[in-house]
């Protein structure tokens, strides 16, 4: 049995798919943005924790646990806006997917519309 995979492989996964469907990123931003929080969160313990000699005495793991946590903030960070503009970007093309579906079933009304007018 395989592992989920990672919320940074989903994200890498939607830049690739093409069938990937808007509700879909609408879920990933969302999941993004809460983890980004969390992240936060973490480094910010992180730090605190990595700058008190009493609760971590490693000072080179100390500084590893903090600059560790930091970077996976700042990497989900650096992803949402890229996330977004992907989601707008299927959100254009679904729209439009409707719209031309839309007009391919109201054109043959139209053109005999126009041809009516015509005669």
């Amino acid at each position: 049995m395989s592992a989920a995979p990672t919320l940074e492989q989903k994200i890498v996964k939607a830049f690739t798919d093409e069938a990937i469907a808007s509700n879909d990123l609408a879920v990933l931003v969302e999941e993004t943005t809460a983890a980004i929080a969390i992240a936060d969160n973490d480094a910010t313990v992180a730090e605190a924790t990595a700058l008190d000699p009493l609760q971590s005495p490693d000072p080179v793991k100390a500084r590893a646990v903090m600059e560790d946590a930091r970077f996976k903030a700042s990497r989900l960070r650096s992803l949402l806006p890229r996330l977004q503009s992907r989601y707008e970007e299927i959100i254009r093309r679904e729209e439009e997917a409707a719209w031309n579906a839309k007009y391919d079933a109201l054109k043959p009304q139209r053109d005999a519309l126009a041809e009516e007018i015509k005669t």
